[in-house]
């Protein structure tokens, strides 16, 4: 009899659970459909500043490495890189736009590491699409 009485116990739990998991479930259910369809979060483009402005704006430059291969072949030139420089001033992306095949790496590693002065517009702090120029002359 008392095992009987257990078991009939232990059902009415199990069905008492499930009704309230179903009923929560359900519930949930119908708050998500009221939540407006998410949309994709529209990033503002960089903005592009001119690389003589954004010149001015370097708190913090590394000269890049001169190749020992290229200083030897007396390779010289200026690599003009595009870059984009996030609102906090770091460089996020490199690109290179021309310039000596056998310099444009050490450029793109030095460039990476500099750092500007956050370009404000409306007194926010934006990205910043722009063109930067390293120079390599042999000494």
């Amino acid at each position: 009899m008392f095992r009987h009485a257990t078991s009939l116990v232990f059902v009415a739990m199990l069905l008492t659970g499930g009704l309230g998991w179903w009923h929560w479930h359900q519930a949930w259910g119908e708050l998500e459909a009221q939540l407006p369809a998410s949309q994709p979060q529209l990033t503002q483009p960089p903005a592009l500043v001119p690389a003589e402005v954004m010149e001015k704006r370097v708190t913090h430059k590394i000269e890049p490495i001169y190749p020992a291969a290229a200083r030897q072949a007396k390779v010289q030139g200026v690599v003009v890189l595009d870059a984009v420089i996030g609102p906090d001033g770091a460089v996020l992306e490199v690109h290179p736009v021309s310039g000596p095949d056998e310099l444009t790496p050490a450029a793109v590693d030095a460039v990476k590491w500099w750092r500007f002065q956050p370009y404000l517009i409306n007194g926010q702090a934006v990205q910043v699409k722009t063109t930067l120029a390293v120079d390599f002359r042999g000494n």
